[in-house]
């Protein structure tokens, strides 16, 4: 969904006038409900008993409400059932989604009920339209690695990158007569930084392309490079990763055909095809490298994917205390709501017990 502009009389997600905040009360009107809907909710959820995190969430989606009715020409005494569920569609579309279209359905109707005992509106378009077929069904969770699975996956990466390091380097001056021995070596090291890129920087699977020796010539950050509508952002580098290219690039600048792509496909020509020498990995090829990296380390199923690793990553950002907007600058992401989704899943995660 594209979000509209908010009316002059809404303000941004999460905002409170301080005179709104002290006395809610006193702007909990039909009249102000109709002409500033962002504002009212804003006053009346900071009476209600929730923590400041969920309050945020909820505002945020409360917003973004808001902002789908500006767009249909609609206000909240005119929401009917149909563009309550048209909301939905458009909010959650995805079949792992529908949770989250129920928490939207259940907010709304939480107002609404409000709404009713102020006299703004008779009915209650979200019960509706849950009757009608708003089904909630379980998202699955975010995978994290735990504290434990991340030190363990960090010292593989370190011992990988230590032993294999130095069984290439011995090789290197006969790497011709023992090239296929090199060239598995060399792969050995590439997919332990690959892995450590992931969970030390958040990079996604289909950045990994876009990185090339010169993203790392900052000591502590990767500068992941600007691509369609993703904006260039400088990402802080977590130890593992720091460590691991500090390694992996020397070494791998040492093979001066391969062009500047960070983490090459090949090390060997086929079929004398410079092309292939010098192309960044397959997201396809990444994806199976590290779900097998991580099933040798006894961490399998699901969770065993390169977007564990980037949760993992924002797990540590959040855990040290960065604010939302330092999150999102480093993630990549587009608005507040993915960072508060975030820190949610996260909340949750560390909630759940260790059997799960």
């Amino acid at each position: 969904m594209t979000d509209v502009q908010l009316t002059n009389n809404h303000q941004a997600i999460g905002s409170l006038p301080a005179s709104l905040s002290a006395s809610p009360e006193l702007f909990d009107s039909p009249l102000y409900w109709a002409t500033s809907p962002v504002e009212a909710f804003a006053s009346w959820i900071s009476g209600q008993p929730v923590a400041d995190s969920t309050r945020r969430v909820r505002s945020s989606m409360w917003n973004k409400f808001v902002r789908y009715l500006d767009s249909v020409g609609v206000g909240l005494a005119e929401c009917e059932a149909h563009h309550v569920s048209g909301f939905i569609e458009q909010a959650s579309p995805k079949e792992g989604q529908k949770e989250q279209g129920w928490r939207y359905v259940k907010l709304i109707e939480r107002v609404y009920v409000h709404l009713n005992g102020i006299g703004l509106t008779q009915t209650n378009p979200a019960r509706l339209a849950a009757q009608r077929g708003v089904e909630k069904k379980p998202n699955a969770p975010m995978h994290f690695l735990s504290k434990e699975e991340r030190q363990k996956l960090n010292n593989y990466v370190r011992s990988v990158l230590l032993q294999a390091g130095e069984e290439a380097a011995g090789l290197k001056q006969n790497k011709e007569e023992r090239k296929a021995e090199y060239a598995t070596l060399w792969a050995v090291m590439r997919d332990a930084t690959v892995a450590a890129v992931l969970v030390g920087a958040g990079v996604k699977i289909g950045e990994l392309g876009w990185l090339s020796v010169n993203c790392t010539s900052d000591s502590g950050v990767l500068v992941v490079p600007r691509s369609g509508f993703d904006l260039e952002r400088r990402v802080p580098l977590l130890q593992v990763a720091e460590e691991a290219l500090k390694v992996w690039v020397p070494f791998r600048e040492g093979e001066s055909d391969l062009g500047r792509v960070l983490f090459p496909a090949l090390i060997t020509r086929r079929r004398d095809d410079q092309r292939t020498l010098t192309a960044a990995m397959h997201p396809a090829t990444v994806f199976r490298r590290v779900k097998a990296l991580l099933d040798a380390i006894g961490i399998s199923g699901d969770r065993a994917c390169g977007q564990t690793l980037r949760n993992t990553y924002a797990a540590c950002l959040i855990e040290s205390g960065l604010d939302d907007l330092a999150i999102i600058e480093a993630l990549g992401f587009k608005g507040e709501f993915s960072v508060l989704h975030l820190r949610a899943e996260h909340e949750a995660f560390c909630n759940r017990p260790a059997a799960d």
